[in-house]
């Protein structure tokens, strides 16, 4: 089973390299097989062969190479049709037969008599494009958040790279909804190397934090370390041995891509400084991911007053600056049918944006940041106060939904909280720049009630769930009190 929460983002490095060894062993010794002309060419390539990514951040429409059932290949003896590896994996007949212990039936009898992974998708991926968070959220994390721990879990506040993570798992369905069999689906790898990409570009633009710095309570445990086990970047990432096969991977240990031997296309980071190969990647990501149409403007030679300059800056400023509204929301995850779905909603129609719960862990809080400027731009060009405030208060709405579409009840879930705020944002001037996020953030809390629920049928609101949101707030406070 996979890990998540803090070491989620660090435990999968090695998990990758590990997978990546495995394989490319495998491709050079068949390889070896191959006579004739084609000997040398397919020797050169399995010598360089690294597990390809999908990046699902410029399209997560299915890669069309993942789709085909069966495709024809070049073997060794000559031309062959044979199941896609790419498309679904095959069950072997043993262990998984009806006669073993080894996966008992009791506890997963929906996958039982399956005959290899499946998903849960039209043929190119459209819905999931659909139901994923928009381009912005993704950008957010790597233009957003400064510490290791926001950024590598949902445990905490703020924009992560868990979010986008959980998007392609929930919403491509089926096995991959599951951390238990979701490796067994060929797309998890595809998937995971672009997340250890995002990782890399973030290590990458916060070169002076790029471990774990504060402890962590893992509350689900895994198959070697317990329930509420505290974890620090000197926890071992079991079972992934160093090189030395005497001593475990570590958080720090694993912290540089440099340790494995491997860089993606925008990381140049072996012949230029860390501060140069930070400009060099956050023009790369403006560029790829930036939500920002950047001019660059050619330079004047000409001298002017300093008084000047700075009325200039004061109105530049002015006209680049852009007020940012978002939502953060939070929820304890033993109170959903799990996997499940939370939307965003600007009434019935727009959808803002979507925080996508994975089956496990099954325990803690997930928190997530949704944006919400795009939405409200559906409805709206005036991106001000004024005009933004009242139609979130009429609009806003929080929406569940189960795997299978039925609805969960807001009043079920009293731990759900919505917390809309806004930023004033200075946009770049330049590709080499991030967004400047102002230090001031203002709080709506008359829209972020939980009793903003969209129900299909169009009656009521959740009042009980804000009550018992409010209850046991203060219970915890009282608890505080006399602690």
């Amino acid at each position: 089973m996979c890990v998540h929460e803090i070491p989620f983002i660090t435990w999968h490095r090695p998990y990758l390299v590990l997978y990546e060894q495995t394989l490319g062993r495998l491709i050079q010794n068949i390889s070896l097989q191959y006579t004739g002309d084609d000997a040398v060419s397919y020797r050169s390539a399995a010598q360089d062969f690294r597990i390809p990514y999908w990046d699902w951040a410029v399209d997560s429409h299915l890669p069309p190479s993942t789709t085909w059932p069966e495709i024809t290949i070049s073997t060794p003896t000559g031309k062959e049709r044979m199941a896609n590896p790419l498309y679904s994996f095959s069950w072997p007949d043993y262990p998984l037969n009806h006669e073993s212990d080894w996966f008992p039936t009791s506890d997963d009898p929906i996958f039982w008599n399956f005959t290899g992974s499946q998903r849960q998708l039209d043929d190119d991926g459209t819905l999931l494009q659909l139901n994923t968070s928009a381009l912005t959220d993704k950008y957010s994390v790597l233009s957003k958040t400064k510490d290791f721990d926001s950024m590598a879990s949902t445990n905490n506040r703020g924009p992560s790279l868990e979010d986008p993570h959980n998007d392609i798992h929930v919403n491509t369905g089926r096995f991959m909804q599951n951390p238990v069999y979701s490796a067994f689906d060929p797309l998890f790898w595809l998937h995971h190397a672009n997340v250890d990409r995002f990782f890399a570009l973030w290590q990458a633009i916060n070169h002076n934090t790029t471990y774990q710095t504060q402890p962590a309570n893992i509350t689900s445990g895994t198959f070697t370390q317990a329930k509420n086990t505290w974890m620090t970047a000197d926890s071992p990432l079991t079972p992934f041995y160093q090189g030395d096969g005497q001593d475990m991977h570590t958080g720090r240990s694993i912290a540089s891509i440099k340790t494995f031997g491997y860089t993606y296309p925008e990381i140049n980071d072996w012949s230029m400084s860390p501060e140069h190969t930070r400009q060099l990647v956050i023009r790369q990501v403006n560029q790829m991911y930036g939500p920002y149409k950047i001019e660059i403007k050619p330079g004047r030679t000409t001298a002017i007053p300093y008084r000047h300059l700075q009325r200039q800056r004061r109105e530049r400023d002015a006209l680049n600056a852009e007020r940012q509204y978002y939502v953060q929301i939070g929820v304890d995850r033993s109170e959903l049918d799990l996997p499940c779905t939370i939307k965003v909603m600007l009434g019935p129609d727009i959808l803002a944006g979507t925080v996508n719960i994975m089956a496990m862990p099954a325990i803690g809080r997930t928190n997530s940041e949704i944006q919400l400027n795009r939405a409200i731009k559906q409805l709206t060009q005036c991106v001000e106060d004024k005009t933004v405030v009242p139609l979130l208060e009429s609009k806003f709405r929080l929406e569940i939904r189960k795997f299978d579409g039925a609805v969960i009840p807001l009043e079920t879930v009293p731990s759900l909280a919505a917390d809309v705020q806004s930023v004033d944002v200075q946009i770049p001037e330049t590709d080499d720049e991030l967004p400047d996020y102002g230090a001031f953030i203002t709080s709506y809390p008359k829209i972020g009630r939980p009793s903003h629920g969209y129900a299909p049928s169009g009656k009521g609101e959740n009042t009980s769930s804000r009550l018992s949101y409010f209850r046991k707030t203060w219970n915890e406070i009282l608890e505080m009190i006399r602690w």
